[in-house]
């Protein structure tokens, strides 16, 4: 999804939102930032919002927030997963990055997932999400 371009640069910025398969049938749920250089065609991945620092407007942040949960929202109802996990990218995340993974939790419970996370491992957090029964 396009979430904005810089109007100084040739950098333009979407949003990816997906799943990944585990080993043992699990899924793996991930979102980042990637920047693109329409001169270049280079790419660059942000995984954490300590990478995308240079998105400064609060309401720009908001609608990036808002994108992740509405396609979250959406994969889950078209892929339907029976088991997903997600990590934190950084170890020893800030508060707000917190947040923003309860907001994903939730996100998951009101699509009918029950949702569960557990004390760090080495700094990092993970959330399991399991489908409840119909």
């Amino acid at each position: 999804m396009s979430i904005g371009y810089d109007d100084a640069s040739t950098k333009v910025y979407t949003m990816a939102v997906g799943f990944e398969p585990l080993p043992g049938g699990d899924t793996k749920y991930f979102f980042h930032v990637v920047e693109g250089d329409t001169e270049t065609g280079e790419e660059c991945v942000h995984w954490s919002g300590r990478e995308t620092r240079f998105i400064t407007q609060s309401e720009d942040r908001k609608a990036i927030l808002a994108a992740v949960l509405t396609l979250t929202e959406g994969l889950l109802k078209s892929a339907e997963p029976d088991t997903v996990r997600w990590f934190t990218h950084e170890e020893r995340p800030p508060d707000k990055a917190l947040v923003k993974h309860f907001l994903i939790a939730n996100v998951f419970d009101v699509s009918g997932y029950d949702v569960r996370t557990c004390d760090p491992y080495h700094g990092r957090w993970v959330w399991f999400a399991e489908r409840r029964p119909a």
